[in-house]
């Protein structure tokens, strides 16, 4: 998956990660396959939640300056802010799951679903 995120070209500014072990793997091997320092991961406990709101709350809290971030967390939180945001039904998304919204604001604390739209959700099973 990470692969395929790095193949779309997209220039992520930054990589969040759960501290859960899990999460961290994850986000290790999507880091080699932006090219991007592992080192560089930017760890948030907040992020180790299965409440939406909460993730919700934690994004709003991310910095500023980087444009394109990848969050990686934990379902059910992940599927809940993911399907808020985009404002659609995106039921349980699979582990490694990718989904992509373009976010029109000029700071995360505006993130809300008035300012996202859906660019694509991506999963493992898709045909690469």
């Amino acid at each position: 998956m990470g692969r395929r995120l790095a193949d779309r070209q997209e220039g992520i500014d930054a990589l969040y990660s759960s501290v859960a072990r899990r999460a961290l793997d994850t986000a290790g091997h999507f880091a080699e396959a932006l090219g991007m320092d592992a080192a560089d991961l930017r760890l948030r406990k907040g992020f180790y939640t299965f409440s939406p709101n909460d993730m919700l709350r934690e994004l709003r809290e991310l910095d500023d300056a980087a444009d394109r971030v990848v969050v990686f967390g934990h379902n059910p939180a992940t599927s809940g802010v993911a399907a808020y945001l985009a404002n659609q039904v995106l039921g349980d998304l699979p582990t490694c799951a990718v989904v992509r919204l373009d976010v029109d604001c000029g700071s995360w604390q505006e993130l809300s679903p008035a300012v996202c739209t859906l660019r694509e959700v991506d999963t493992p099973k898709n045909p690469a």
